[in-house]
């Protein structure tokens, strides 16, 4: 909710944020708690809903009358919609280039951009695609949280002095 703020999502703000989610179910439920409790225009597309219902809500999100898509894979590659100020990865991807992707989806055209990604050092998959994560970001050069650093330090000693 902090984030969908900040990013300006909220009333009469000018932003657009993709949020991707591994599970349909997810998408759905994201989706509908984003609507009925932040009351921002949201809406979810993924390989369960028909084309046509897919196809609406990715024009409603270019025009601007969604503010917030939540997605599975579906959305990840391909897409360019202009004003996507906001990725939100809430569910970390499967692998190093499908974080690429969803992330390329933001700052494009020479405009900025910020990604998020929630990752839990209890999950083995997040513990795994943090090291690709901190070299992709070490590759453009961006500053690596503290907290990331630190999350999986120390999921790392816990895991020696088994």
């Amino acid at each position: 909710m902090d984030l969908v703020c900040e990013a300006g999502l909220m009333a009469n703000g000018k932003g657009k944020a993709l949020i991707f989610a591994e599970e349909k179910t997810t998408c759905d439920w994201l989706s509908s708690y984003l609507r009925r409790e932040a009351r921002v225009s949201c809406s979810a597309i993924h390989g369960s809903k028909d084309q046509g219902t897919r196809q609406k809500a990715l024009e409603d999100f270019k025009s601007g009358n969604l503010k917030i898509l939540v997605a599975t894979d579906v959305a990840a590659r391909g897409l360019d919609i202009k004003g996507v100020g906001l990725v939100v990865n809430y569910d970390a991807p499967k692998n190093i280039e499908g974080y690429v992707h969803r992330i390329g989806r933001t700052g494009r055209a020479g405009t900025k951009g910020f990604a998020v990604t929630f990752l839990d050092a209890r999950k083995i998959h997040d513990q795994r695609i943090k090291k690709d994560i901190v070299e992709v970001m070490q590759r453009t050069k961006q500053k690596i949280p503290a907290k990331l650093q630190d999350m999986f330090a120390l999921v790392k000693s816990t895991n020696e002095d088994d």
